[in-house]
């Protein structure tokens, strides 16, 4: 786990080199937003809050973001679902060479753990990950980072065989529902690459305007969140939606 926020943390940490790789592929790769270029030469990204913060992750790390997207756009993107707030996970498949296919999950970190069977190690090895080793992750680091009002994110891949992609994509008649785009998770057999934790800073003026709308106006304000319950409830103290001490008579739903 890497617990700060420079620029340079992904580049510069003593995480293997190719699970930094994989990081890169899987935000670039698996990402629902685009790059333009401005009039002054800046290559600025655009689209979902959420995944225009990850490419300006690495772009602040001085990776070439914009270059590697035209991997993806150059026809090597062989299907692709757009986070589905239902599914809780996005997903793309790409030809990562001859014969094998690459695919990328990203998601809710309790919906990508759980169709992972691998992790990798401090030296970059494939290795197992057990049911008790994926509950204790989400227990711990999971929990106490949404605690904290942070967005946990997880990251997995697995390779299939050319051969076998295509099997699977023609009995999904081309994955035509979100539903059947599970079948590419092959039920377990994904290797979960990482974690990453964004911090949403509430927009100014939000909470005075939550205060008067309450005091001024007698308007129960109600949060409707997809983020990890955790997350929504650091999201509603610090908004002054509740306050701390009513958390046990919080509702969800």
């Amino acid at each position: 786990m890497m617990y700060n926020n420079r620029h340079n943390t992904l580049t510069e940490c003593k995480c293997p080199s190719n699970v930094r790789q994989l990081i890169q592929e899987s935000i670039i790769f698996n990402n629902g937003a685009h790059v333009e270029i401005t009039d002054d030469a800046f290559y600025v990204p655009v689209g979902n809050g959420t995944e225009v913060s990850l490419l300006k992750w690495l772009q602040k790390a001085d990776i070439p973001v914009h270059k590697l997207i035209g991997i993806k756009d150059s026809a090597n993107a062989l299907a692709q679902l757009e986070f589905n707030s239902v599914m809780k996970f996005s997903m793309i498949a790409i030809k990562h060479n001859k014969e094998v296919v690459r695919v990328y999950a990203k998601g809710a970190p309790e919906v990508i753990l759980s169709h992972c069977s691998k992790q990798i190690d401090e030296h970059g090895d494939e290795i197992v990950f057990n049911e008790q080793e994926k509950q204790d992750f989400l227990d711990k680091e999971m929990t106490e980072q949404a605690a904290q009002g942070l967005r946990c994110i997880a990251f997995s891949y697995t390779d299939i065989p050319e051969a076998e992609f295509e099997s699977i994509k023609d009995n999904t008649d081309n994955f035509n529902t979100v539903e059947k785009f599970n079948e590419l998770f092959r039920g377990s057999d994904h290797t979960f690459v990482s974690m990453v934790m964004l911090s949403d800073e509430l927009r100014c003026g939000v909470k005075v305007a939550i205060e008067k709308a309450q005091n001024d106006g007698g308007v129960n304000v109600i949060l409707v969140s997809g983020d990890n319950l955790e997350t929504a409830k650091h999201i509603a103290i610090d908004s002054g939606i509740i306050h701390a001490d009513s958390l046990a008579n919080l509702k969800t739903g």
